[in-house]
């Protein structure tokens, strides 16, 4: 039996069913990082059982030998045998022999083969093969053959002997491609021709005799596909200095293949490696001169073959072809490129071979272009003039937008050619196959300023040639040019080396050699998608004298990023003198382990540091990394640790950055694998911002002397959002700022979000004398429980923002009395400062000082869903507020109200949704308004307050400058009543709209509810929903000034449905009212005659005055919009005008 190798044996796998002939043709097998142990063989005897860990193989009585193949991509594997006293086994590197004698026993003999893969890390899997013979005499099938191998074409006919101890032969088969027709000493098999080119297999199941006396076996028949081949490139090249190609091939894994070389030349030869399905072609140095040979390759036998000529071209100072590989993936393809592009300059004049047997072609001043019947991998010769290539597979229509597969893909430039270009910016960018470049060998980028993106997301490109910038002498910027080049391996020392001139290496080497984990997206982030182009990433080492003549360079903006590089050498930059930007030097090197503490020692003239180990996991760092920066140099760090992972950070590392003047994000979500340092920004003297320079950090503590040494020579630090969402911190020390204390300004959101924080130490930030802003300061500690009864006590003259300090702290359960009473800053400001505090049950007296601002006190204590108990004297100093908006906005525990809560607030001129949603509150003192004589506003003052049960008749009676009751009691279902002269005092009031709208248990109003109110107009909506309502007293809206054209009664009675009547003369003193659109809507109940008013002994309707408007003095304006809709019981309902009903 022929043995096949792993990789052919694994092929045969997946081909081992009866398929359709039109198969696609094969791909290479992508690579798997699962562990793998695959045991096959092609005799009909052996049976795999279905999850894919064991078989079963039964010899004859007669016995026989069966071949086994092993493969695995773990490094070792053995076997074990149960019973080897009548089983012999052997084994070599991929294969298992079993041999078994004649059985002459009365019985059946049994053995388990386990095959073992494993690892040295001791991980390991098995495979068990089951074998067992028949005993003397038992029925079976004797077969001559248990494995028929058909070629693709040719001789498609085979006899096999079959013999039984049985009365009768009976097979099972209903392939399409074979017929089985018995003969005299078996079976006669024919199969049809194979026109896919994979291989086709079929079991035909054999069966005698019925019962305990029947016996089975298998004949496997497999038929060869027709010969294919590609290989990963159809030339093998080089520069003069010689080398080496390793070309990958892809052929029918039955059929063998062959390489015979084209010529006696002496200069190339080629080593063939079967097991990984390679050629490598081995190329000599020449003398500088160009020179060819070939090798040809041959797959299959007799009538099923397939050939290929494999190009070996070795490249010199003559070779002026711009020459290139191409794959072409549709027939009938025009491919509009040549490797060069017409420009408007008019100086394209191109002759171009397409590799395809067709003639060269001549173009000058246009676009080429050429049409390839078939798909395929073409080489492209280009010769002439050409001042702009174009190698990039994303250029014009080269991606097909259904199937998401590119037209072209580029896959080796072999020659860059002397065509006179003078742009090479994108020329290759985004050539996701392309896996070789050449030198430069003839001078071909001489003339080149700016690489950029030259091979930027070339992911298959493996090796930078040495000398690929060799003629590049007037060569300025590289800014991504080998960027997101995944697979790529090593960076030869020397391929800056005559770029005398350059001066930008900006993200140069982006995710160069990341393997799989390439970002695709924008770039600005770690969380970007990943695309696995290879298997695995390189770890590259950074030659030290990479830029060593680069002695004009500037920029080295991210030039590392994303590499996996774990070491860097220290005279990387010692010739780099004048270089301003390592902004993201190493960001995203995770594997980076350290870097040499001198290597920026000759860096002097760097201005940014931003952003240098943004996400890397370095694990050691040096002190004195920047001892050699000028002393007071304005220098950025910000960003230098955000999202790092950092091992031991020592005290001393900044030293040298004595002018940096913000750390913003420095240590934004970084990871402290140990506690912090006290002492860590000694030196930093100039620095004022800590703007998110801990946001989001691991630590549980924080050291006392945390800010020793810092900002000595600021006027003023500010410290925003400095440890906003460490989730992990349980406490602060109540020292922590005394070193910064006569200059810290701002702890604005400082340690909002810190979740597991519970408690604030007594004396907290007393010592902080400079405090103007803690607004946010403490926001979202949703663990905070109590509040130190001293807090920021020094900042009395200064600290006057408050606003949102402890907005959602949920478990704080109770404010200290006199909290912020020691404030004497003018205009103190706590909007929203327990805004959400949701176990907040108790406000103690004396929280707020005197001089909160006029507005100072609006959303407060807004959504604190548990308080129950409100000091009288809370804001008992608050004599400047002049507005209350949503203070107590949605306390829904509050029940009561303390006598004279608002007394000392005499300048109150704003109640606004003040107790909106306090849908617990059932009384009010009457004297809660009392003090608030110049208020004008009570708006949404109790909005919602669904369990109010009364109103006090005084509420409002030393208000008579109130204008506005605009929704005062919505949806007060639990009021039942209004008292009399509830607005008596309110002569200045102007709207009552939305009063009482959906108050839906008041039963009565009082005549005199309005009797004061003669400037009232705005009666919208007023008893709006109030269902129970059942009559209107007389005179209700007699104050209204007859004279008043504003008067509006639009939806006053809407859905009124208990309402029975409607007083006659409810409106003759708002003779001009100009509204009373759906007024009485849906008050189903009316009865008796619609309101009129009395003219000259004639009713006048108020549907009618607009008609008669000349005789009562009415509005002619007046509009009543479905005003009666559905008060069918009116008596008057058929003769009210339709646009009134």
């Amino acid at each position: 039996m022929k043995k096949l190798p792993y990789m052919f044996i694994a092929a045969l796998m997946a081909f081992a069913s009866c398929g359709n002939e039109e198969n696609n043709e094969p791909e290479k097998p992508a690579p798997s990082r699962d562990s793998r142990l695959e045991v096959v063989s092609d005799n009909g005897l052996f049976v795999p059982a279905e999850d894919g860990t064991s078989a079963s193989l039964n010899f004859k009585n007669a016995g026989g030998e069966v071949v086994v193949s092993v493969s695995t991509n773990m490094e070792n594997w053995t076997y074990d045998i149960s019973d080897d006293s009548w089983l012999d086994v052997t084994a070599d590197k991929h294969y298992i022999t079993l041999s078994a004698g004649q059985n002459e026993s009365a019985e059946s003999r049994k053995s388990a083969i386990t095959v073992t893969a494993s690892d040295n890390n001791d991980n390991s899997i098995n495979y068990v093969i089951n074998v067992s013979q028949n005993y003397a005499g038992q029925p079976e099938i004797t077969v001559g053959s248990n494995a028929v191998r058909f070629p693709a074409y040719g001789e498609l006919s085979s006899e096999v002997v079959v013999e039984t101890n049985q009365d009768d032969l009976d097979f099972d088969c209903t392939c399409q491609w074979l017929l089985v027709e018995k003969t005299d000493n078996g079976l006669k098999l024919t199969v049809d021709p194979n026109a896919a080119t994979d291989q086709r297999t079929v079991d035909l199941q054999l069966k005698a005799g019925n019962g305990k006396d029947a016996a089975s076996d298998v004949i496997r028949i497999s038929q060869d596909g027709k010969a294919y081949l590609d290989l990963s490139s159809y030339m093998a090249n080089a520069s003069p200095a010689g080398g080496s190609k390793e070309i990958t091939y892809v052929s029918n894994p039955e059929l063998g293949i062959t390489f015979t070389k084209g010529g006696d030349d002496t200069w190339y030869d080629f080593v063939e490696d079967k097991e990984n399905h390679t050629v490598k072609v081995n190329l000599t140095a020449s003398d500088g001169k160009q020179r060819e040979g070939c090798i040809n390759v041959l797959v299959g036998e007799k009538e099923n073959t397939t050939a290929a000529k494999l190009r070996v071209l070795q490249i010199g100072d003559d070779t002026e072809s711009l020459i290139f590989e191409v794959r072409i993936n549709y027939d009938d393809y025009t491919f509009k490129n040549g490797g060069v592009y017409k420009t408007s300059a008019g100086d394209l004049d191109v002759t171009i071979d397409w590799g395809d047997g067709s003639e060269p072609e001549h173009y000058v001043n246009v676009q080429p272009s050429h049409k390839y019947a078939k798909a395929g991998k073409y080489t492209v010769e280009t010769k002439g003039t050409a001042p702009l290539y174009c190698l990039t597979d994303i250029a014009g229509d080269y991606y097909n937008v259904s199937d998401g597969i590119k037209h072209v893909n580029f896959l080796n430039i072999i020659s860059w050619g002397k065509l006179g270009v003078k742009d090479v910016k994108n020329v290759c960018q985004t050539d996701e196959e392309l896996e070789s470049i050449p030198d430069d060998v003839c001078g071909t980028f001489a003339e080149i300023t700016d690489f950029t993106d030259m091979f930027v997301n070339c992911y298959s490109l493996k090796a930078i040639p040495e000398n690929l910038f060799k003629y590049a002498v007037k060569a300025q910027k590289f800014y991504t040019t080998f960027g997101y080049n995944a697979s790529l391996k090593s960076i030869p020392e020397n391929l800056f080396v005559n770029c005398i001139e350059a001066t930008n290496f900006g993200q140069c080497f982006y995710g160069a050699g990341t393997g799989s984990s390439i970002l695709q997206g924008n770039g600005n982030s770690h969380a970007n998608v990943l695309k696995p182009f290879v298997s695995k990433g390189n770890r590259i080492e950074i030659p030290e004298g990479l830029f060593r003549n680069n002695t004009k360079a500037t920029n080295f903006t991210q030039t590392f990023r994303d590499m996996n590089i774990a070491t860097v050498p220290e005279n990387l930059f010692a010739n780099n003198a004048e270089v301003t930007s390592f902004n993201g030097l190493f960001t995203g090197c995770t594997e980076l382990e350290t870097v040499p503490a001198d290597l920026f020692k000759n860096n002097q003239k760097v201005k940014d540091f931003k952003w240098l180990f943004y996400a890397t996991d370095v694990k050691s760092l040096p002190v004195g990394l920047f001892k050699h920066c000028p002393s007071g140099m304005a220098i950025q760090i910000n960003q230098m640790f955000q999202n790092s992972i950092i091992e031991d950070f020592p005290e001393g590392f900044f030293e040298g950055l004595d002018g940096v003047t913000s750390l913003s994000e420095v240590f934004e979500s970084a990871v402290f694998m140990k506690p912090l340092r006290g002492g860590i920004f000694k030196g930093l003297k100039k620095v004022n911002s800590l703007l998110q320079t801990f946001y989001g950090i691991n630590v549980t503590e924080l050291p006392e002397d945390l800010f020793e040494g810092l900002g000595t020579d600021a006027t003023k630090i500010e410290m925003s959002k400095t440890f906003f969402g460490c989730k992990q911190l349980a406490s602060v020390p109540a020292g922590l700022f005394d070193p910064v204390a006569t200059k810290l300004t701002s702890l604005n959101a400082c340690f909002q979000n810190c979740t597991v924080l519970k408690s604030i130490p007594e004396g907290f930030g007393n010592s902080l004398t400079a405090l103007t802003n803690a607004g946010n300061t403490f926001y979202g500690c949703e663990a905070l429980e109590s509040l130190p009864s001293e807090m920021f006590k020094g900042a009395a003259a200064k600290l006057s923002n408050l606003s949102s300090m402890f907005w959602g702290c949920t478990s704080l359960k109770s404010v200290p009395d006199g909290l912020f009473g020691f404030i004497t800053v003018r205009n103190a400001n706590f909007l929203n400062c327990f805004n959400a505090c949701t176990s907040l049950k108790s406000v103690g007296a004396d929280v707020f000082p005197s001089t909160v601002s006029t507005t100072g006190l609006n959303s407060t204590f807004s959504g604190c869903t548990s308080l129950i108990d409100i000091s009288g004297n809370v804001f008992s100093k608050c004599a400047n507020v002049t507005t209350l908006m949503r203070t107590f906005y949605g306390c829904t525990a509050l029940e009561t109200l303390p006598s004279g809560l608002f007394a000392g607030m005499t300048k109150l001129t704003t109640f606004d949704q003040t107790f909106s949603g306090c849908t617990g509150l059932e009384s009010i003192p009457e004297d809660l308004f009392a003090k608030n004589t110049v208020a004008n506003k009570f708006q949404k003052v109790f909005y919602g307050c669904t369990s109010l049960k009364a109103i006090p008749a005084g509420l409002f009676a030393n208000n008579k400058s109130a204008r506005d009751f605009n929704n005062m009691f919505y949806k007060c279902t639990s009021l039942t009543s209004v008292p009399e002269g509830l607005f008596k005092a309110c002569t200045a009031a102007q709207t009552f709209s939305c009063l009482f709208v959906d108050c839906t248990g008041i039963k009565t109003i009082p005549a005199d509810l309005f009797i004061n109110n003669k400037s009232a107009c705005y009666f919208i909506q007023t008893f709006a929903g109030c269902s129970s309502l059942q009559e209107i007293p007389e005179g209700l809206f007699d104050s209204v000034p007859s004279a008043s054209t504003a008067a509006t009664f639009k939806e006053c009675f809407i859905a009124c449905t208990s309402l029975k009547t409607i007083p006659a003369a409810l409106f003759d003193k708002a003779l001009k009212a100009s509204k009373f659109d759906y007024a009485f809507a849906g008050c189903t109940g009316l009865t008796g005659e619609s309101p009129y008013t009395m003219y000259n002994g004639n009713k006048i309707h108020l549907y009618e005055r607009k008609k008669h408007y000349n005789l009562g003095g009415f509005n002619n304006r007046i509009t009543g919009t479905k005003c009666f809709y559905n008060c069918t019981g009116l008596s008057d309902y058929e003769d009210i005008t339709t646009d009134w009903k």
